[in-house]
């Protein structure tokens, strides 16, 4: 069966009745500058759960992405992601609910934690920036040519699929799912 990276991400991922998984949109990469930084190790079934709680700090961790506006009252500029993929938030309890428990991650006091768990802050989303993600390069400034795509991000989205597949089969406890990763 021939299977797009749309349809590995929407379809197998977001789309498993059984997989509620969120923090899945900081793992899965589409190569665009506005994405979750790449992991620079795989996915793994018996680290999966700590390795998606850290790649979602990460991504909450950087101020280029997710950052406080203002403090008090609570005020975030957060990635399009969290509005894009609302109701897999909205499955989990909701975006402030969700975003009050890596409050760590976004720099918050206990005030701002209380104010997410309260549903008191205020959210915007920040522009998504398509443009592609590339190694550093001092002439292209970490941008790639689009004229030019490079595999391995390709392969990276590949393996971080199968990764999140074999971990859902594996999660179902029956090893015969594993045969269809």
């Amino acid at each position: 069966e021939t299977r797009s990276l749309d349809d590995i991400e929407h379809g197998l991922l977001r789309g498993a009745p059984d997989f509620n998984e969120p923090r899945i949109h900081f793992a899965v990469n589409c190569a665009s500058i506005g994405c979750p930084a790449l992991r620079p190790e795989a996915y793994t079934a018996d680290r999966w759960n700590a390795q998606l709680d850290d790649q979602t700090r990460r991504f909450l961790r950087d101020r280029s992405r997710n950052r406080v506006f203002r403090a008090n009252p609570l005020h975030l500029e957060v990635s399009s992601i969290f509005v894009w993929y609302e109701e897999d938030f909205e499955r989990s309890g909701g975006l402030q609910a969700f975003l009050s428990r890596y409050a760590d991650a976004l720099g918050l006091d206990a005030q701002g934690v209380a104010a997410l768990r309260e549903g008191r802050a205020e959210i915007d989303y920040l522009d998504y920036d398509w443009r592609l993600n590339g190694p550093p390069n001092p002439d292209t400034h970490g941008i790639i040519d689009v004229t030019k795509p490079k595999p391995n991000a390709i392969a990276s989205a590949i393996l971080i699929a199968l990764s999140a597949m074999a971990h859902s089969a594996l999660a179902a406890d029956d090893p015969s799912t594993l045969d269809r990763v």
